[in-house]
């Protein structure tokens, strides 16, 4: 388990983020609640400019507030300024989504929107749907302004067996205030038996 920090967006959020890399924290973490707290990719934009060694991550978007192209640009537009720096963050949108008075999306989207970004942030094309229109999508001048080539880590803010959506995607877990090593045990046992699951057995009768 690695520690991090998480804090809203506000002026003078880059000398929190000097802070903690100072610390030693492995994370700095901004949240992405809109209507309560500032836009976390500008605020981590200036964190990029401070720093050098921490990751810096969105805690967490989701596909109840970005879409996947939107999202992906921004990451990907982040890891230019902090290459291989980059941590995203995904998850229903339980509190952001609440505070509009909406209900947070599903796991199902959620793991179809991770996929996506994880294949624009990459690089690669991806399905990108309105309604019963879908087109394949890509960034059209990678390299230049937006950053392919560095990896972006994906970690799923997720519990109980939702976590199985992490193992599916390849990706890590994230919690912001989950601190019961059993609990982390137990979520993480979920995931991994999401991403390697169990054989089929063929039993013969005679």
């Amino acid at each position: 388990m690695r520690a991090g920090i998480v804090v809203t967006a506000h002026p003078g959020v880059a000398e929190l983020a000097v802070r903690a890399e100072e610390l030693g924290f492995s994370s700095f973490w901004v949240y992405d609640t809109p209507m309560v707290h500032g836009d976390p990719f500008v605020a981590l934009g200036l964190c990029a400019r401070a720093t050098s060694r921490i990751k810096l991550g969105v805690g967490v978007t989701s596909p109840a507030l970005r879409s996947a192209p939107a999202a992906a640009s921004a990451f990907a537009s982040l890891n230019a300024l902090a290459p291989g720096r980059i941590v995203c963050g995904v998850g229903t949108g339980n509190s952001a989504r609440r505070t509009l008075g909406m209900p947070p999306t599903t796991t199902v989207e959620l793991e179809r929107f991770t996929a996506a970004l994880q294949d624009l942030c990459a690089g690669r094309s991806a399905g990108y749907r309105e309604g019963d229109r879908v087109r394949g999508v890509r960034f059209l001048h990678a390299g230049l302004h937006v950053n392919t080539a560095d990896p972006i880590e994906f970690l799923v803010a997720a519990l109980g067996p939702k976590a199985a959506a992490a193992g599916r995607r390849g990706a890590g877990l994230v919690s912001f205030g989950l601190l019961d090593p059993a609990a982390w045990r137990a979520l993480q046992a979920v995931r991994q038996q999401a991403a390697n699951p169990p054989r089929a057995v063929t039993i013969a009768a005679a």
